[in-house]
């Protein structure tokens, strides 16, 4: 049974100057990145994927800057 299906994937400026295509793209290209906070979905696969990959956090250039996600609230 299928509870659940997520899809992920790296935003790019128009045109996707850089040509990323793959995780080590964004450190071979040395783009900005933006991170979210330590227990978050998203950062827990990035930095399993990083992992996987053989990938250093510190040469991805903004691996320390975090944007948090905040929830809509509901009324």
């Amino acid at each position: 049974m299928r509870l659940a299906e997520r899809e992920q994937g790296l935003l790019a400026a128009r045109g996707n100057p850089l040509r990323i295509t793959a995780l080590d793209d964004v450190a071979r290209t040395r783009a900005r990145y933006v991170n979210r906070q330590p227990d978050a979905g998203t950062r827990i696969l990035f930095d399993a994927l990083l992992a996987r990959d053989g990938i250093a956090a510190e040469s991805i250039v903004g691996y320390d800057r975090l944007e948090f996600r905040t929830s809509p609230s509901r009324n």
